[in-house]
């Protein structure tokens, strides 16, 4: 049954995941929403980044600017603003994810108990 789930999870991230071209025209535009649960768009995070250019990381990014720290946790924005974080850089970033804080999902007790 998970292994069903896991190959059906990554078939549907397949398929919903931008190409980098679509996603550098997005991050163009001032009014795209990087973060939906936090409301940041990207005119906030070139403000921030312009402010101060020694937010050298994601998760300083995600201090400063609330991204990634809604009831998501991350999940649904942080290949954004980490694709935004290398092209406003140059630089490609490690595949480390956001610094968590428990609970990072909840999880219901059904699912710990094996059948």
């Amino acid at each position: 049954m998970k292994r069903k789930a896991e190959t059906f999870s990554s078939m549907l991230n397949e398929q919903t995941t931008l190409s980098q071209e679509v996603m550098f025209q997005l991050l163009n535009q001032e009014d795209t929403y990087l973060c939906k649960c936090e409301r940041v768009k990207t005119d906030t995070l070139n403000q921030a980044f312009a402010e101060l250019p020694s937010l050298s990381s994601l998760n300083s990014l995600k201090l400063y600017t609330r991204c990634g720290m809604g009831l998501c946790q991350g999940r649904y924005c942080e290949h954004s603003l980490r694709t935004w974080f290398e092209k406003q850089t140059g630089q490609l970033l490690s595949t480390e994810p956001f610094n968590t804080r428990q609970p990072v999902k909840p999880v219901l007790i059904k699912d710990f108990i094996s059948k």
